[in-house]
């Protein structure tokens, strides 16, 4: 008989042992279970369904930061800085205010030395975005 390898692996083959090399055996320290190997397979692609739908999300707010689409009323937070394309120049919004009908943005004017807080009047669409606008000619 053959002179066998101890930790060595060895598949039957044409009437012969035959050693193969498989190098997974040999830095196992223990039993392969195999309910463990599906369990952190489950685990895996798990995290990888995660991190692919948080890169989802990521990618959609850099698009819609790209967009620059007009702000609305509730897009609108304190300490915000907005573009006014009306009066062309960013603002800090200090708070919003909703009367009724009537809705009130009060700013921190920037174009000012000093802080002083201003009340635009309605809110009117299509005027705030995240950036500036840029008209094309």
């Amino acid at each position: 008989m053959t002179n066998l390898k101890e930790d060595a692996m060895y598949w039957y083959k044409d009437g012969k042992l035959v050693e193969v090399e498989v190098e997974i055996f040999a830095t196992l320290d223990r039993p392969i279970n195999i309910n463990e190997i599906f369990k952190e397979k489950e685990r895996l692609q798990s995290q990888l369904s995660e991190c692919k739908i948080a890169a989802e999300q990521r990618m959609e707010t850099i698009d819609k930061l790209r967009s620059n689409p007009p702000l609305t009323f509730q897009d609108l937070k304190e300490n915000m800085y907005v573009w006014d394309n009306k009066r062309k120049c960013y603002h800090k919004i200090a708070f919003t205010v909703s009367e009724g009908e009537y809705i009130n943005i009060v700013i921190n004017d920037c174009s000012l030395e000093y802080e002083k807080v201003i009340c635009l009047g309605r809110f009117e669409e299509n005027r705030f975005y995240r950036k500036e606008v840029k008209q094309n000619d």
